[in-house]
This record gives C-alpha cells, sequence and structure tokens, in this order.
C-alpha cells in the first residue's frame, strides 16, 4: 500500500516517540507500506523542524531512509476543488502515487478528512490504523 506523508506527519513522527504517525512509519516496512513523500514535503518540513520542542534525530535519519521521493505534481487532471492553494502539491502528488493522504493538517485538509477523492483516501494516521485493523490488515507482533 502507498501511503503519501504529509509534512504534518513527518514532524509528528519525529517529534513525539509516541503518537499514531511514529507507529505507522516504525511498521511501515513490516506492513508492506510504502513511504512516500514529495520535494515539497521535504522543503516544508525542513523549515518547520526549527518549530518543534523535541526531534528525535535518529528516527528522522531512519525515516529518511524509507521515504519514496517523488516530484511535486501541481495539475490535476480532474476538477478539483480545494480552497487550500499552498496544499494543493500535497494532494495532487498524493493522488499521483495514491493509495492514502496521511495528514494532521486538521485546518488545510479538514474539509477531505475521512472522504475518498478520485481514489484517494485522506485520514489521519490514527484512523488510517483503525480503518487497518477493523479490515484486519495489521501484522501482529
Amino acid at each position: 500500500m502507498n501511503l503519501f506523508l504529509d509534512t504534518s506527519v513527518v514532524l509528528a513522527a519525529i517529534g513525539s516517540k509516541n503518537g499514531a504517525s511514529r507507529f505507522v512509519t516504525n511498521i511501515a516496512r513490516r506492513q508492506n507500506w510504502s513511504l512516500f513523500v514529495s520535494d515539497y514535503v521535504i522543503r516544508e518540513t525542513e523549515l518547520n523542524l526549527k518549530a518543534l520542542s523535541f526531534i528525535d534525530q535518529a528516527h528522522f535519519h531512519f525515516l529518511k531512509s524509507t521515504w519514496i521521493v517523488v516530484k511535486d505534481v501541481v495539475t490535476f487532471e480532474w476538477v478539483t476543488i480545494f480552497e487550500k492553494t499552498k496544499d494543493r502539491p500535497i494532494l495532487f502528488s498524493a493522488s499521483a502515487y495514491k493509495d492514502v493522504l496521511l495528514t494532521l493538517d486538521h485546518a488545510d485538509f479538514g474539509t477531505i478528512l475521512n472522504m475518498s477523492i478520485y481514489g484517494l483516501e485522506v485520514l489521519k494516521p490514527r484512523d488510517f490504523l483503525q480503518l487497518e485493523r477493523k479490515r484486519n490488515r495489521l501484522a501482529h507482533d
């Protein structure tokens, strides 16, 4: 399964040792999930790192080694009404490499959270994990 990580999920995974974002990144390989980010996500992450009070550098380096980095997609072939212009590259890039866009950015993605946009599920990491558990697709230790 292809998971596209929004900047908010990347920051949460490296800024906290607990939580769904960290858990998703920790078990991705075992679950056979591919973690996608775009150049835009990387730039946003680097800009926002200073705002974190805690950064797990070891996990950040591990996480970067697991990413599949893709080019930003800035246009979309289908009609899309998405008010947050600055986050269109996230939505469009995720759509190009779909299955799931993981985000914690309720302010920008709140109107499409827990929805499917042209086959792309937009979920918070916790909701994604709950859905995978409900579908009986989480590997057990």
